[in-house]
């Protein structure tokens, strides 16, 4: 029986924990050392927090909005080969950017998100390197070019082999603090140090920019649906990512700011199946108008067959009649 209790003390204390983390996740912001701050006022693995009492460590950290803005073109980081970049190298005019803030001694939530973006990269039909590209930015300025290197190494592994270089891909850079705060801000991402315990409070999601820099949308959590980040690079693409099809399904669709997600919109539906349905009839009518005017010409020249028919053999007739005539005389 005292087995049996402290088995049920173990399980509810389970199910505690698992509800605490799903607090987090909901609300986005993940502290450090891997705990979890809940939205209750408890902290896992620490004493018991006052309900409702703001956590100091969550402040600034997270994400905020800021559909528009132009990202830190000029922020200057070092990439995985170990040069010199400018963010706006990646920025061609041409392609989306998924940008990716993590760092790689994060002991659980930036490994989730880079995963979850990797699995959701592998399972699109949009092509890396060709259609978007993406850009891992580390917020750690300890982090290093070979770790930076490993990551990326890590990440192109599993993917779609490609002749293109790594760095039209998938780039993962670091940097200095003032760089990295510079880029992180003007896209809304935020990010707290925890000196004790020499870890990081910040935001989940990944960040969708457009060919020209500009934020377009964020997708929330650690798993990212493949057709959601299609419909957000598509979006970001501006018409420059995808085909005609894929512009009238995008067309359906509108980003919820709440739930950072597309949704299928009834009434753009019903004006595509509008549209649609006229331009069906209009090539029906068409094909139909234009089978009524060959018919008509066809008519037109038997009739005129006819009647030149006709008048050769009035005019053989003509002529024997002559000619019975002349011999008569």
């Amino acid at each position: 029986m005292m087995q049996q209790a402290r088995h049920q003390r173990g399980r509810a204390r389970g199910v505690f924990a698992a509800a605490a983390i799903g607090a987090a996740l909901w609300g986005g912001t993940f502290s450090a050392a891997g705990q979890i701050t809940a939205g209750d006022g408890l902290k896992i693995g620490q004493a018991r927090l006052p309900a409702n009492k703001p956590i100091p460590e969550r402040k600034g950290a997270g994400i905020t909005e800021k559909r528009g803005a132009q990202a830190a073109l000029d922020a200057r980081f070092t990439n995985a080969d170990g040069s010199q970049v400018r963010f706006g190298e990646y920025v061609d005019g041409k392609r989306p950017v998924v940008l990716i803030f993590a760092y790689f001694t994060c002991p659980m939530v930036c490994p989730l998100v880079l995963n979850a973006a990797q699995d959701a990269f592998r399972k699109m039909d949009l092509v890396l390197g060709e259609e978007y590209r993406a850009v891992t930015v580390s917020f750690d300025h300890h982090d290093t070019v070979d770790k930076a290197r490993e990551e990326r190494d890590l990440r192109l592994f599993s993917l779609p082999k490609s002749d293109l270089p790594p760095k039209q891909r998938w780039d993962v850079l670091v940097g200095e603090p003032a760089e990295i705060r510079k880029l992180a801000s003007s896209v809304g991402f935020g990010f707290n140090y925890l000196p004790k315990a020499k870890q990081f409070v910040h935001g989940t999601g990944i960040i969708v920019l457009t060919p020209k820099g500009e934020v377009s949308n964020y997708l929330y959590g650690v798993s990212f649906d493949p057709k959601q980040l299609r419909l957000a690079l598509l979006d970001a693409g501006k018409g420059k990512v995808g085909s005609i099809f894929d512009r009238i399904v995008l067309f359906c669709h509108v980003y919820n700011p709440q739930s950072g997600s597309y949704s299928l919109q009834a009434f753009r539906v019903m004006q595509v199946a509008g549209v649609v349905t006229v331009a069906a009839l209009g090539s029906l009518l068409g094909v139909f108008f234009a089978g009524e005017r060959m018919v008509r010409k066809r008519r037109s020249r038997c009739e005129n067959a006819d009647a030149a028919q006709g008048r050769v053999s009035e005019i053989a007739s003509q002529r024997r009649r002559a000619d019975e005539g002349a011999n008569t005389q």
